[in-house]
């Protein structure tokens, strides 16, 4: 039998999937306040992505942090989401449940209209520097390949990312 917690956190993890996977990237980021002291860097493919809205929202009916990285105009977006009490280490356990540190990693492709063309971690990697609950600041590293997306079996590489944010 299941345990009733983990369907509780298997549901509000779905839904934030869903909710922010649909909405497009600069309505999701233009409600939020800005940090001009946010950084987001990766590379797409070999290709340095810099996106021109970097957000950090602690959403506590899931109890997890969004880290965004989002172009805007196209909806071009990387996210990472993690249990908000996640603490420093490296982290290859992605898209579990289960998993006390919770990881979830996704790319959103220029222009993607819904979450059949987004590419979810496969394998990969979150390093956590820091993640401080009282200034809320987290700083990490991370990479990952994606799989196949639904529409178009692409695989997406993102290399070399960093973020260092405060998060709301």
């Amino acid at each position: 039998m299941i345990p009733i917690n983990l369907i509780t956190r298997a549901a509000l993890i779905i839904i934030a999937v869903v909710s922010f996977s649909s909405m497009k990237a600069d309505s999701i980021l233009d409600s939020r306040v800005q940090h001009s002291q946010n950084t987001f860097f990766c590379k797409v493919d070999g290709v340095s992505y810099q996106p021109k809205f970097v957000s950090g929202i602690h959403e506590s009916l899931s109890n997890v942090i969004l880290i965004t990285g989002a172009v805007g105009s196209t909806n071009e977006q990387v996210q990472i989401q993690v249990s908000h009490k996640i603490a420093p280490g490296t982290y290859t356990d992605l898209n579990n449940i289960g998993a006390e540190a919770f990881v979830w990693m996704f790319y959103s492709p220029p222009f993607s209209e819904d979450a059949t063309d987004d590419g979810f971690a496969q394998t990969g990697s979150l390093t956590i520097l820091e993640n401080n609950s009282t200034t809320k600041r987290i700083r990490g590293t991370f990479s990952f390949v994606t799989k196949p997306s639904i529409n178009a079996e692409t695989v997406w590489n993102i290399s070399e990312g960093s973020f260092d944010l405060k998060y709301e």
